[in-house]
């Protein structure tokens, strides 16, 4: 049985007159295909679109970017009062920081302390009494209903009605109040694991110099842009070139590993054995193990090479196929960057729904320490890893976007231009005769399992669907299309045409 349980997978003889005579290029009258899978692709954005609504109406990126006192009341905003807390519902415009009574909590959210919002952090030691402080500065670090001349009786604790004193100097920090001897803690740890100083150096390069970088990469496009041209023109000579270096590179490569292990056990051979240490003779057999190695990649790419000798000249066709739909059709070039503006649009769609997700909550009271607390429903929990899904699918709908509409130019382009001849050319890279040696066909079984990555192997599937799709008759699902093109490397294939 085939994919999706169609067809059959009996190889038949391949006749390319009848093929080519069949083709006319891409097929006029379209139809809807893979009904099902889109069906089941718009009820999980159907899902993504309730996700967001949920998101939206129980989440509250404010508390995330400003952050909330032990009261519910977000710092910064006009908040909305809670049930039987008192002192919930005020006005906290004028109060846009967070301040921790105890600042162990900023490090282990566990730590049971109360939390205000302020005017301003406090700057400075504080050594003289927070009454005091107050008047001098105008800012009140006590709970909102205590007044300014009680502050001296109130009681003071990480859970009280005032914190207790002194108070280190702090700084702002994404709307909270940190101690400087934090900052400067976590600032010496950063240091150490990342190497500071390499790190200064690295971002005052790159201020000093961004003008030469943009310059660099629109020289870059330009030469890529420039390639492509020359590629229609020769590029024979440019892969032909390419294939001989990397053989001269690879050959003399392997040459000079065993140049330098044989040196090194000559050397070591010559020693006396008073003479010799460990570390000679561990550099010895690391030199063998490097060559040997080096070896056995080299005889494997060759021997591929050697096989797929006879593609070589079709890549050259490819190329300079390439080339002329480029010429015909600069603004493919553009294709890309759409896509990738999409992309972005739909990174920005998934980050502004994740901060709702985020902060998606009902405030409740915490039975032991009477502050508020904001408790997230169940389904909740699992929205983040729906709407994760949802992100990298709609990404890869995206880039099969771009394929589909790359591959529909490029055929229809290709049956005005000259179609016979590309569909000859490409039935004949279908057309892969296996090797008259039974040992190398037995190889290459081997080198096909270990080195043809699972992932390179479906994004080949799919492009080379999308592009059967746009060049032949083929009705049938993309499943079944990407069956019949992961067939084209079977011996005698020939495509089916409706």
């Amino acid at each position: 049985m085939g994919c999706c349980g169609g067809r059959s997978n009996r190889v038949e003889p391949f006749h390319q007159e009848q093929s080519d005579k069949d083709f006319d290029g891409p097929v006029s009258k379209r139809s809807c295909r893979d009904v099902i899978c889109l069906i089941i692709f718009l009820a999980f954005w159907g899902g993504m679109g309730y996700i967001a609504y949920v998101a939206i109406r129980d989440g509250q990126p404010e508390r995330l970017i400003f952050g909330a006192d032990s009261y519910g009341n977000v710092c910064g905003s006009k908040n909305k009062p809670i049930d039987n807390v008192t002192l919930s519902g005020m006005d906290m415009r004028d109060r846009p920081f967070l301040f921790y009574f105890d600042v162990s909590a900023i490090v282990d959210p566990t730590t049971e302390s109360k939390m205000l919002c302020v005017k301003k952090c406090p700057e400075g030691v504080i050594f003289q009494s927070l009454e005091d402080y107050a008047i001098e500065t105008n800012i009140t670090l006590c709970d909102y209903d205590v007044d300014v001349e009680d502050y001296g009786s109130a009681s003071t604790g990480p859970v009280a009605q005032c914190p207790e004193w002194p108070i280190t100097n702090q700084t702002v920090i994404l709307n909270r109040c940190f101690p400087l001897n934090f900052l400067e803690s976590v600032t010496d740890t950063f240091s150490t694991i990342f190497n500071a100083d390499l790190l200064r150096k690295i971002f005052s390069d790159i201020e000093k110099s961004w003008h030469e970088i943009l310059y660099l990469c629109a020289i870059s496009v330009g030469l890529a842009v420039v390639i492509t041209i020359i590629m229609r023109f020769f590029a024979a000579v440019i892969i032909y070139i390419t294939v001989f270096v990397f053989i001269i590179g690879s050959l003399g490569g392997t040459a000079y590993l065993w140049y330098l292990w044989y040196s090194s056990k000559t050397e070591l051979d010559n020693m006396s054995t008073e003479l010799r240490m460990d570390e000679d003779e561990d550099n010895v057999k690391t030199l063998l193990i490097y060559a040997g190695v080096a070896s056995g990649v080299t005889l494997i790419l060759l021997l591929i090479l050697l096989v797929m000798r006879k593609r070589i000249s079709l890549v050259v066709t490819l190329f300079k196929e390439a080339g002329k739909a480029i010429a015909s059709m600069p603004f493919l070039l553009i294709q890309p960057v759409w896509t990738f503006l999409f992309v972005a649009v739909l990174c920005v769609y998934w980050l502004f729904i994740y901060l709702y997700i985020a902060t998606a909550g009902q405030a409740q009271l915490h039975k032991d320490s009477g502050f508020v607390e904001y408790v997230e429903d169940e389904a909740v929990k699992y929205f983040f890893w729906y709407h994760l899904f949802g992100l990298l699918w709609g990404a890869a709908f995206l880039w099969a976007c771009q394929e589909m509409t790359i591959a529909g130019a490029v055929a229809t382009w290709k049956s005005n231009y000259d179609s016979q001849c590309t569909k000859a050319q490409i039935f004949k890279f279908c057309q892969l005769h296996g090797a008259q040696n039974e040992f190398l066909k037995f190889l290459l079984k081997c080198l096909q399992c270990c080195l043809w990555c699972f992932e390179k192997f479906l994004k080949f599937i799919n492009r080379n669907a999308y592009i059967e799709i746009g060049i032949a008759k083929l009705p049938y699902p993309i499943c079944l299309t990407s069956h019949i093109v992961s067939r084209y490397h079977q011996p005698n294939f020939h495509i089916p045409s409706a």
